[in-house]
């Protein structure tokens, strides 16, 4: 099974990245309900070791973050996905650290690439010229959750399905 960790991108952000989704010509626009930035990603996971990565990050308590949009990315190549950027935070980066220790505590294994905070807005090799022109930004919003989603392929795209939410303490 195909999971990943992640925060839903906060409600004040929606807006910004749909905006600038609306410019991207091509590919295949993420739907708003699926908007995340992926903290831990494991490509095959057991049901025992899902249930495992559930029971630890349930019995952590998850550092405080915020997310704020600060341009356009494109990842891939030949450019296969566009993506707002996310300003670098300690708190996403604290977030991002506890996903994979409860990763490896649960015995599984997360994909090693180097974090690069993002929001991918459309797949499938899209063109952002004109959202160059218009670039996703926005003031910093608290995250006030990490979700545990599973990932099915499918011809059309990924399909996401939550499978858990934990909360996240509050910045003081």
């Amino acid at each position: 099974m195909r999971v990943f960790v992640g925060v839903p991108v906060p409600e004040a952000l929606i807006g910004p990245c749909m905006r600038a989704q609306a410019l991207i010509r091509g590919g295949r626009p993420v739907a708003a309900e699926d908007l995340h930035l992926t903290l831990a990603f494991v490509e095959d996971a057991s049901d025992a070791g899902v249930e495992a990565l559930h029971d630890e990050l349930d019995a952590r308590r998850l550092p405080a973050a915020k997310m704020r949009l600060e341009g356009v990315s494109s990842y891939g190549f030949p450019s296969s996905s566009i993506a707002a950027r996310v300003a670098d935070d300690t708190g996403l980066t604290a977030l991002r650290d506890a996903a994979h220790g409860a990763v490896r505590r649960a015995g599984l294994v997360a994909d090693a690439k180097r974090f690069r905070p993002h929001v991918t807005l459309a797949r499938g090799k899209p063109d952002a010229t004109r959202m160059l022109e218009a670039p996703p930004v926005s003031q910093a919003e608290p995250v006030t959750a990490v979700h545990l989603w599973q990932s099915q392929l499918r011809p059309g795209g990924s399909v996401y399905e939550i499978l858990a939410t934990y909360p996240v303490e509050a910045r003081a």
